[in-house]
């Protein structure tokens, strides 16, 4: 590509022509024979590229439609006509016409699209937020642009979500009847096969399929701690869905009319802080990330439908200090005992949201609290020592050589194994590009497979912080 951007036809067909030799030249390359660090490189290269190529489409695109050149074909839109001339589907073509229609009314948008800031998932979230809100997005564009640029798509896409939300109730407005949480949708079918055996299909809501899945969840892990079930019994993770739905049957089957059998209810995680509660209105930008009204960690929800699940909930109250770095910092209890209280876990679900290792972005259900002062040690169980971490970095930190600290200020601070401390970002912000692999100590990796060797007796004094 030009160093500069074209300043005539002449130029920019030269660019197209450049471009597409640049694209031949890397389809020629093998693979196979790139090294580690290219192989990282060309990943994330080609992925920066292909999103700024989706910017220069989008904007040629919406020419397109302007000048009505697809109506020289007889084609009744632009997409159509670049459906059926490309390997474009219909969806995409639609797509990337309608961000091309949109992208002259935001400026901020449209030169983070073409720098390669933005993505064109951001962008479509963007924009579809937009919709119905035009004036109140040109104010917020920039500010929303630079909050969601360090961040993954998921999290940007919460965010995004909320600003919506909030914007809806600034103006009197809102979308309606949200689809995720919908009840009137929801809908089961039970067929029979012709083996004679039933085949079960649903569509459910946010809240009706969150309670479910959690019950769900419980129900496996209550058998796997009573040893009903083992990790090398066989059964699929469906085969045991299917046994507690057969057990629940049979309960609710042979309970008294308007009884529940003795079963507690399933329950559902809702976060709602106080000042969206009590309906103090957001005075810009970046005070929509200390906003929370989600059920589970993505699903924003309308104030009706939260307000309808407090009618019949048990409220953990969570009192939370916003310090002026935005650090959220919980104020919990501390109780003589190595699991975390319910109240306590819903408090470390508050402060981390999930694995609090930097890139990780599994869901908040598959995390454990893990103690930063060996409990051995501390003989306690408290929230400023305690953070969440997924399977795979709890074993990490405890078998794999990381080093996990958390300073009395809340700041998480991770080492590897050859002591280099990873990037401190928070829960949902992107990754730099890593250092080539061969350019790292290859002890790195160990991580991955660790030694199979019996531990040390007794705390090992190397991570007296890492429990």
């Amino acid at each position: 590509m030009q160093d500069s951007p074209p300043t005539s036809i002449d130029d920019a067909g030269d660019a197209f022509v450049a471009l597409a030799r640049a694209v031949e030249g890397c389809v020629a390359v093998d693979p196979l024979a790139l090294s580690d660090g290219e192989v990282i490189e060309a990943v994330l290269g080609l992925v920066g590229v292909a999103g700024r190529v989706d910017a220069v489409l989008a904007r040629v695109s919406a020419v397109l439609r302007v000048r009505s050149l697809h109506s020289l074909d007889r084609a009744r839109s632009a997409e159509s006509w670049l459906a059926a001339r490309s390997e474009l589907g219909h969806g995409r073509a639609k797509a990337l016409v309608t961000i091309g229609r949109q992208l002259p009314a935001c400026p901020v948008v449209d030169e983070a699209f073409g720098s390669g800031v933005l993505g064109t998932a951001k962008v479509e979230l963007l924009l579809r937020a937009r919709d119905g809100l035009e004036a109140l997005f040109g104010e917020h564009e920039s500010g929303l642009v630079a909050e969601v640029a360090p961040l993954t798509v998921r999290q940007a896409k919460v965010v995004i979500d909320h600003w919506r939300r909030i914007a809806l109730d600034t103006v009197g407005e809102d979308d309606g009847v949200d689809p995720a949480t919908d009840d009137a949708r929801n809908a089961l079918h039970l067929s029979k096969t012709y083996q004679g055996r039933f085949r079960l299909d649903g569509d459910l809501d946010a809240v009706l399929g969150d309670g479910i899945a959690a019950y769900l969840a419980a129900q496996r892990d209550l058998r796997f701690r009573d040893g009903t079930w083992s990790v090398d019994d066989g059964l699929s993770v469906s085969q045991r869905n299917a046994i507690i739905l057969a057990d629940v049957f049979d309960v609710a089957a042979a309970a008294k009319p308007g009884t529940r059998g003795g079963r507690p209810r399933p329950s559902i995680t809702l976060h709602w802080d106080a000042r969206d509660l009590l309906g103090e209105v957001a005075d810009e930008v970046a005070d929509v990330n200390h906003r929370r009204c989600v059920l589970g960690e993505t699903t924003v929800l309308g104030r009706p439908v939260a307000e309808r699940l407090l009618c019949s909930a048990d409220v953990t109250n969570v009192l939370v200090y916003f310090g002026l770095d935005g650090v959220a910092t919980p104020l919990g209890v501390a109780l003589e005992r190595r699991e975390p209280t319910p109240a306590q876990r819903a408090a470390l679900v508050a402060r981390d949201g999930g694995c609090v290792f930097p890139g990780c972005d599994v869901p908040v259900a598959w995390t454990d609290a893990h103690h930063t002062v060996p409990y051995e040690i501390s003989k306690r169980t408290v929230l400023h020592e305690l953070v969440l971490l997924c399977r795979n970095h709890h074993h990490a930190v405890h078998e794999g050589g990381y080093t996990l600290v958390r300073t009395p200020e809340g700041v998480v601070h991770i080492t590897d194994p050859d002591g280099i401390a990873l990037p401190g970002l928070g829960r949902g912000a992107k990754l730099p590009p890593p250092p080539p692999p061969e350019q790292r100590p290859r002890t790195v990796f160990r991580a991955q497979h660790p030694p199979r060797r019996r531990p040390p007796p007794g705390p090992d004094p190397g991570h007296a912080h890492a429990a």
